[in-house]
């Protein structure tokens, strides 16, 4: 262990091929949220389109319940590895540059752009990008231009990656690692992998009416409790052999159970804006919709883990250039979707049309973003890469 000056005892890093197969798959669902938001009935989007589609209101309902906090602990899971070679000071210094810096530089450039976009769209802005930019520091949004959009993300993932670190140092110390074993061997228990999902639920029930997620950071206390705690579970689930087993016998259980809870929650949900809201008190409500999410999003994780440690255990060559772009895609990809919505919606065409048209091309405008920018230092340094 590091303490000090003290020098630290590298473990050989073991490349988990399944985390890396699971951690694109997910940025690419997140690209098709993206992509979906305008034809979504729930979820409020700043350029909407007329028509919407209750189809693509549940798969983008179903992925958000669970594709947030399953890339959190996805990184938790990577920060067990890189913990194994890496110092304190180290470590902070690749957050930082890895990270910190690459948001710091990429909100004003690509974020402004998606702002710029949205003004265009509802009128409320006419002219270049070049003139609008000295306007995106001018308020805070959506009232003005400045935001950090989809990159708010980051913003909690650095935070969590520095607040962690006393105690993750702490669980791969001696006396850590065996309150992780006899956490791993209560999980030989059929069924007890499902109980993690407790902490979530409890502190949903405590903090979710006061600070309902907004990805205001420092108002934010529900939706930081859940990633957070996602981050954490993530570490610890990597740690021992035993947490994989007992997620491997339960996965195709929880592959019902989450899809389950899911269609009920989003059924249940219309359900309660037009009938049980007069009938029953608002914090039944909140109880009920608390439990079938988080049993839900807990399930699908429990599941989408299960399914890449039994399938994904190999790599190949779409692995190794996806895993490389999905950091570098996901810091992109916004901008490129704002341009073929921006130019699509407006067209007089069928409503599938629009999305079938926005899905390849704004994934083919965004590799080739990734193309250009991985070719010189500083842009490669500005969206991520190594």
């Amino acid at each position: 262990m590091e303490n000090g000056n003290t020098e630290i005892c590298f473990k050989k890093p073991i490349r988990r091929w399944d985390i890396d197969w699971l951690r694109v798959i997910c940025i690419f669902f997140v690209f098709v949220i993206h992509a979906s938001l305008p034809f979504d009935p729930i979820y409020s989007y700043p350029m909407k389109n007329d028509l919407h589609s209750h189809a693509l209101g549940f798969f983008n309902f179903w992925q958000r319940c669970w594709i947030m906090p399953l890339v959190m602990l996805l990184a938790g899971s990577s920060v067990w590895f890189s913990l194994n070679k890496r110092t304190n000071k180290q470590y902070i210094k690749e957050r930082i540059n890895r990270v910190l810096l690459p948001v710091a530089i990429c909100i004003p450039i690509f974020v402004s752009f998606q702002v710029y976009l949205e003004r265009l769209y509802h009128g409320q802005f006419a002219g270049s990008f070049f003139q609008f930019f000295p306007h995106f520091f001018n308020g805070i949004y959506p009232k003005g231009n400045f935001s950090y959009h989809h990159l708010w993300f980051l913003v909690y993932l650095f935070s969590y990656s520095l607040i962690t670190l006393p105690l993750f140092r702490f669980l791969k110390s001696d006396t850590g690692s065996r309150y992780l074993k006899r956490l791993a061997g209560w999980c030989e228990i059929p069924g007890t992998i499902f109980l993690f999902v407790i902490p979530l639920i409890i502190g949903q029930l405590i903090l979710g009416q006061t600070f309902p997620k907004v990805h205001n950071f420092y108002n934010d206390w529900a939706w930081h409790w859940q990633l957070l705690s996602s981050f954490i579970l993530g570490f610890i689930l990597i740690s021992d052999s035993r947490f994989e087993q007992a997620i491997e016998k339960m996965w195709k259980v929880a592959l019902v159970l989450g899809i389950a809870s899911t269609v009920i929650l989003y059924f249940y949900n219309d359900l309660y804006v037009q009938i049980i809201n007069n009938v029953y008190p608002r914090w039944i409500d909140f109880f009920f919709s608390t439990v079938l999410h988080h049993l839900g999003s807990w399930s699908c994780i429990i599941a989408l883990l299960g399914f890449s440690q039994t399938f994904l255990h190999f790599r190949n060559k779409v692995l190794e250039y996806t895993s490389k772009a999905a950091y570098p895609f996901y810091i992109v990809h916004p901008s490129a979707v704002g341009v073929m919505i921006y130019f699509v919606l407006p067209m007089n065409i069928g409503l599938w049309t629009k999305w079938i048209i926005i899905l390849p091309f704004s994934l083919l405008l965004s590799i080739a973003t990734f193309e250009i920018l991985k070719r010189w230092s500083f842009t490669r340094f500005i969206i991520g890469l190594r």
